[in-house]
């Protein structure tokens, strides 16, 4: 994927999207091992068979796009916040690699709207490092969970 250098067109504009979860307690997640007993005999049935869960609550925060003019946390979609906030030609479209962002009807919508986006062979699996908008993510994070939130 050919990252356009902002020199070259400044006024070019990435648009991304993702989401992330926020645990009630920032916990961290449990794993079996506090589940299972190594010596199942002395321990009562009432112990054995209740039920306890495993993952706590959490809330899913959603950001629907992003880019350096503007956030949208509407479910209105990409085209509004071009129209909005972009000219189309001067950004593209940077989805994460979730399943409806490439379905069949959304990629030729998002052709015939003459909106450039990343193809799903070019979207970079799991690298933080590159989609800036993990950092704000984390950032975001740190802010929901500074002084025990």
């Amino acid at each position: 994927m050919k990252i356009p250098n902002r020199t070259e067109n400044p006024n070019f504009s990435w648009i991304l999207n993702d989401e992330s979860y926020f645990t009630l307690s920032h916990g961290k997640i449990n794993r079996n091992d506090i589940f299972y007993l190594s010596y199942i005999a002395p321990t009562p049935a009432s112990t054995n068979y209740t039920p306890v869960k495993k993952f706590e609550p959490k809330l899913l925060g959603l950001l629907n796009l992003v880019s350096e003019r503007g956030i949208s946390y509407e479910k209105r979609g990409v085209i509004p916040f071009i129209k909005k906030y972009h000219s189309v030609g001067y950004c593209k479209f940077w989805p994460d690699l979730a399943s409806p962002h490439y379905a069949n009807t959304v990629v030729n919508y998002l052709i015939d709207q003459n909106i450039k986006f990343v193809q799903k062979r070019e979207n970079p699996a799991n690298v933080p490092e590159v989609r800036q908008i993990e950092d704000f993510l984390s950032i975001l994070k740190g802010k929901v969970y500074e002084n025990s939130w």
